[in-house]
């Protein structure tokens, strides 16, 4: 199950970013899913298509879309490992306009368990380095509760003050 929330630019949110062209798309976008493979592939679409409203595009774009989509699926492939039902994953994305430009957020988050990097990942393990890599800032937070990985894009050429 997914829902997209919205919030318009009007509502008191302050630095919101402007859309190019169009109607005002939502400032805010959440995806809810089962944490199954399938997920990673709705994520990738709906987050693509709220990018485009919001000017993002090219490089830029399959930036934010491949650390994102290393995130779903690292909550896919490890938080609820050993789990007999998978859990959720959560993305939550919004945008804003500062001094730097147009930037986009996305969190990602899950209720299961942290799983620390092995000292020797083999084949694997590189999915921090690529997230790290596409995005102006990557913050990871886990507790009893979950992980959340909150990432912050580049800003958007062209789109500073």
């Amino acid at each position: 199950m997914a829902a997209e929330g919205s919030a318009s630019p009007g509502d008191g949110m302050l630095g919101t970013a402007v859309p190019v062209d169009g109607p005002v798309p939502p400032v805010e976008l959440l995806v809810a899913l089962t944490a199954e493979a399938a997920s990673a592939r709705v994520v990738r679409r709906r987050l693509r298509e709220w990018l485009l409203r919001w000017g993002w595009r090219d490089d830029d774009l399959d930036d934010v879309i491949l650390a994102v989509d290393e995130a779903v699926a690292n909550v896919v492939d490890h938080a609820y490992l050993g789990q007999a039902v998978p859990g959720t994953v959560n993305v939550y994305a919004w945008t804003t306009t500062g001094s730097q430009g147009r930037l986009v957020t996305v969190s990602v988050t899950d209720q299961g368990r942290w799983r620390p990097v092995p000292a020797d990942p083999g084949l694997r393990g590189r999915g921090l380095l690529m997230m790290s890599t596409c995005t102006a800032s990557l913050h990871i937070e886990h507790s009893a509760g979950g992980t959340a990985v909150t990432m912050t894009s580049k800003p958007l050429p062209g789109s500073g003050h």
